[in-house]
């Protein structure tokens, strides 16, 4: 099944949308109605369920939930397991991750689950092709191939702890 859209990863805490995600989700309508498709969302967490109608507000067309206790908080193996299963389900064109620490641990094991590129330092999206070259490409590249795009901020290097000897590990 194939919705063809632009699919934005919702970041949670305590059960709201966090407001990078509600940010891309106005940015993914965009780029969705220049595309033709619609907004698609993927939501994990505990007591979630509130947040589509403000997730609509943003220019969601569609939110995909998973719901459950053990979703509360942000671990990375059951949520990128839950990400692969609605990426391959749904089969999204192109699919946005915050430039959070959570964003920048899921996009690259999503990326390589499905065995696709992921791009970062995305900050616009941008097509300067000239007209008929855009048109010629894009009858080319819509299709059921996801492409997984995320965005990423250049301080994500962590100093590393000393140990007691004043080595590192």
């Amino acid at each position: 099944m194939s919705d063809n859209s632009v699919m934005v990863y919702i970041q949670q805490h305590e059960g709201k949308a966090a407001e990078v995600s509600l940010e891309l989700v106005s940015k993914a309508r965009e780029l969705a109605d220049k595309l033709k498709v619609e907004v698609s969302a993927a939501l994990f967490g505990e007591k979630v369920n509130a947040e589509v109608s403000r997730l609509a507000s943003f220019g969601a067309d569609r939110v995909y939930i998973a719901e459950d206790a053990r979703l509360k908080y942000y671990t990375p193996i059951p949520y990128s397991k839950l990400m692969n299963q609605v990426v391959e389900e749904y089969k999204p064109q192109i699919v946005l991750y915050g430039a959070t620490t959570e964003g920048r641990d899921l996009a690259p094991r999503v990326a390589s689950h499905l065995k696709v590129g992921s791009y970062s330092r995305l900050h616009r999206f941008a097509d300067r092709r000239p007209h008929a070259e855009r048109n010629r490409v894009q009858r080319h590249t819509v299709s059921d191939t996801t492409r997984i795009r995320r965005q990423h901020h250049r301080n994500d290097c962590q100093p590393r702890e000393k140990t007691a000897d004043g080595d590192s590990p």
